[in-house]
């Protein structure tokens, strides 16, 4: 009797490693494993969940990031090979900017009941990780910050998704400076390189990015019709438009 197969098995792996997934390969074939590495090797090193749909002996791998895991990730540190190294210690610096971005990613799975409150608990993730944020500690940033420092870095910042995969930041640059001054543009990539479909750029001001939203929603830039929203209403509200993760109502804290 063939094994019996759970349409939404969920597992826990190290990204970009073919060794957590071998148990289903008789269930579901022998290239399993090797497609749950490829759907998460720009995770190389971390400890993510992936959520296998399977359908006719087919698995659809969906990457289901923890809020830890996005934090180092961003902080851009060399992958490390869990099995030669325990305790892996964290270090770096990441601005409150990107900590907005990841707590933008991870509202829908946020306790809080706004984006302030968000961006405290990955504050106490970036704190336990063991980085700094702006060159504080995460604590003591958590304990000053304000609502208004977190709507005011949001408030100049544009989310944009249905991005093509080709993008670069320098394209999405040139785009937002029609507008005005870019601070910066922030735009996720999987393990080849390419977009994931999504980005924030960061105006110097919010009238720019007032201007940005109301002119560049609906636009087509490089084949794509891009979908612009406020980076304040959290990632456009968690539809995420080409982010390539899915979102179950789980908190997902405490994965890494």
């Amino acid at each position: 009797m063939a094994p019996k197969v759970d349409p939404s098995e969920v597992k826990i792996t190290t990204g970009g490693e073919v060794g957590a997934s071998s148990a289903l390969a008789p269930k579901i074939g022998p290239l399993v494993g090797e497609d749950i590495a490829k759907a998460t090797a720009d995770w190389k090193g971390l400890r993510v969940t992936v959520q296998l749909t399977i359908q006719n002996r087919q698995a659809a791998v969906s990457v289901v990031p923890s809020a830890s895991s996005l934090v180092i990730r961003a902080l851009k540190e060399p992958p490390r090979d869990r099995k030669k190294e325990k305790n892996i210690k964290h270090s770096g610096n990441l601005t409150l900017a990107e900590i907005i971005d990841i707590a933008q990613i991870m509202r829908t799975r946020s306790y809080a009941k706004d984006l302030k409150g968000t961006v405290k608990e990955i504050l106490g993730t970036a704190n336990s990780v063991g980085c700094t944020v702006d060159g504080q500690s995460p604590k003591d940033l958590s304990d000053s910050i304000e609502s208004g420092e977190v709507e005011r870095i949001a408030s100049k910042t544009i989310y944009i998704s249905n991005v093509s995969y080709s993008s670069t930041e320098q394209g999405l640059e040139e785009l937002g400076s029609r507008f005005g001054k870019v601070e910066s543009v922030r735009m996720p990539r999987d393990y080849e390189g390419r977009s994931r479909g999504y980005g924030f750029i960061e105006f110097s001001q919010e009238e720019e990015a007032i201007r940005a939203l109301d002119e560049l929603n609906g636009i087509e830039f490089e084949g794509r019709e891009l979908r612009v929203a406020e980076a304040r209403g959290g990632a456009a509200n968690g539809n995420g438009g080409g982010m390539g993760m899915s979102r179950p109502r789980s908190r997902g804290y405490d994965d890494e």
